[in-house]
């Protein structure tokens, strides 16, 4: 039979407080608690609180494990994430539990953490990845920490990253856009309502500036990301939390080449869906990037995607409103991502602003 957990405290000549301690049943080493206590009694008090604390992350005396520490912060804290919020947390923790032999998480370290580190790197992950990794890695174990699960979060060292505020790829020229829209015509022989399809999609990316799920979740009539074309003083969208990245409500407007295109398309029906999909949603990207294959618009090392037009959207507002206004359009979180879209100013574009 195992022995209940014995909360022991102590109270140091050299200071003020008293100080609780306990054995760690699995490795046998001691976990300590700074109190605020000045009295023994106070230190009692709690010492209970701790013990009733540590209750829940205790199995007929051992710590949790990693695998129980897995299942309740997916049951508990990932829930109320976003698919890809959770799909974040997943591949990070799976991951790092590829290098950790499932220790427990209250047994992890400063060195177990920056050893997994370095096998990472050993294995061709990038830099910026490694860090993306250790910030899930980092916020799950705090989780843990404010539950009482494990005592405390060990350090991570995080990877120190050179900064840019180029933007990954390049904005889609007017003239390449065209060339995409051209190369859609007759992608689908014989089926024009699918080719209809397929360039109204392409128009309305290029028009909106709208990440790939947002667009397709776009209704006329329905939450979660929802047109409203005469509620406001100008046309604009409203968002329902299930519906922004940010998982928060919010409203923003639309700009004037999108609402144009949406009068137009209001003609034959303001029900449903905005955009029908000429294939599969999740082919969608895959059908796109093929049709900018054949107009032969490539962005660094591959074809053009439909987020590289919410890239060229952004671009092209830049001159037209300041960064704090691109940013509300845009529903970036930092304003830092906002001003990559400033750098791909053409210098003449800026002179002509400076000098007239």
């Amino acid at each position: 039979m195992k022995k209940p957990l014995r909360i022991r405290f102590r109270k140091r000549p050299e200071r003020q407080y008293w100080e609780l301690f306990f054995v760690n049943p699995r490795n046998g080493q001691r976990q300590y608690r700074m109190t605020r206590a000045e009295t023994r009694k106070a230190a009692e008090l709690e010492a209970n609180q701790w013990l009733s604390e540590l209750g829940s992350s205790i199995d007929t005396g051992h710590f949790l494990s990693w695998e129980q520490f897995r299942d309740r912060f997916m049951l508990e804290k990932l829930a109320s994430l976003s698919r890809r919020g959770k799909l974040a947390y997943q591949t990070a923790l799976n991951q790092f539990e590829k290098h950790t032999d499932y220790k427990a998480p209250g047994e992890l370290t400063a060195s177990d953490i920056s050893r997994v580190t370095t096998v990472w790197r050993a294995d061709g992950i990038a830099d910026t990845t490694v860090a993306q990794y250790l910030r899930h890695v980092k916020a799950a174990l705090r989780w843990a920490q404010r539950l009482g699960l494990i005592n405390q979060v060990p350090h991570i060292e995080m990877p120190r990253i050179i900064t840019s505020r180029l933007a990954k790829g390049r904005p889609i020229t007017a003239v390449e856009y065209k060339r995409i829209l051209v190369a859609a015509r007759s992608w689908f022989p014989g089926d024009a309502v699918r080719n209809r399809r397929l360039r109204r999609c392409i128009k309305g990316l290029w028009n909106s500036g709208l990440r790939l799920t947002e667009f397709f979740d776009l209704s006329w009539d329905e939450p979660p990301v929802l047109l409203d074309l005469h509620g406001g003083k100008y046309p604009r969208i409203i968002w329902h939390a299930a519906g922004h990245k940010a998982r928060r409500d919010e409203i923003t407007p639309i700009a004037p080449e999108f609402h144009r295109q949406l009068k137009l398309l209001a003609l034959s029906g303001s029900t449903g869906k905005v955009f029908t999909p000429p294939c599969q949603i999740r082919d969608f990207s895959s059908l796109f990037k093929k049709v900018a294959k054949k107009a032969k618009v490539f962005v660094g090392s591959t074809y053009a995607g439909p987020h590289d037009f919410r890239r060229s959207f952004a671009t092209r507002l830049a001159p037209r409103v300041r960064p704090v206004t691109l940013r509300a359009i845009m529903r970036h979180a930092d304003i830092r991502t906002t001003l990559q879209y400033y750098v791909e100013l053409d210098a003449d574009d800026v002179g002509a602003e400076l000098w007239k």
